[in-house]
């Protein structure tokens, strides 16, 4: 489903703990999903990566705190994503408006 949260599979977990599916729901029968990872942010944002606002924005998610990388947006295999960790429809426009930074830059 559109902004179900999943535990990113393999070892970029270590580093980019979930992804966002950001794939129309209208698109459900491709074998493929188009994601966004999200980097975790410490408490403070200190050691925190240069992240650009309108690209990166900060998005919470179970109590915590992650940028949102649009900018690394990748293709993913449907069956590589299990059960999902929350949904982040509420966070909509955030992540909508940092996709359509990425590809119209405005």
């Amino acid at each position: 489903m559109q902004f179900d949260v999943y535990p990113t599979p393999g070892p970029a977990r270590a580093f980019l703990p979930f992804i966002i599916d950001v794939q129309s729901d209208l698109l459900s029968s491709l074998d493929s999903r188009l994601i966004v990872p999200m980097l975790s942010i410490p408490a403070g944002k200190k050691g925190a990566p240069k992240l650009l606002t309108r690209l990166n924005p900060i998005i919470e998610f179970d109590g915590k705190s992650y940028a949102l990388l649009a900018n690394q947006m990748a293709n993913i295999s449907a069956n590589r994503l299990r059960k999902p960790a929350g949904n982040l429809s509420t966070q909509r426009q955030a992540i909508v408006e940092a996709i359509d930074f990425l590809i119209t830059g405005i």
